[in-house]
């Protein structure tokens, strides 16, 4: 990349930033660089698919340290919360699940590719 768009930092940091910051990386496979850049600025996304991968790697990183069933209500919350601005009549909410229902089947079509790959 041109120096324009990256340079080098040099920062002390407190010993459980340091730890939560390697924390990250390791959970969401970004660099370093990558999470302080997501926490430091305010992102404009302009496609779905980036979008949903930037929203799950702050999931990622924000639920890091619960349970497996406190993740597992933390979504069910999530997805709540998400849902309500498409329920607003019966024809709403029948497309938003169909169209919910075609994600989710690409989604696990590319699991499974991705699985058979490996």
């Amino acid at each position: 990349m041109p120096d324009k768009v990256l340079t080098t930092i040099e920062a002390t940091i407190m010993t459980k930033t340091k730890e939560a910051l390697l924390k990250h990386c390791e959970n969401t496979g970004l660099s370093i660089g990558e999470v302080v850049d997501r926490m430091a600025l305010d992102f404009v996304i302009d496609t779905p698919e980036l979008a949903a991968n930037v929203l799950c790697e702050e999931f990622v990183i924000m639920v890091v340290n619960q349970t497996e069933e406190q993740m597992q209500k933390t979504v069910h919350h999530v997805i709540a919360s998400l849902m309500i601005p498409f329920l607003g009549n019966d024809s709403d909410a029948r497309a938003f699940f169909e169209d919910l229902s075609l994600c989710i089947k690409d989604h696990m079509d590319l699991m499974t590719k991705n699985a058979q790959a490996s």
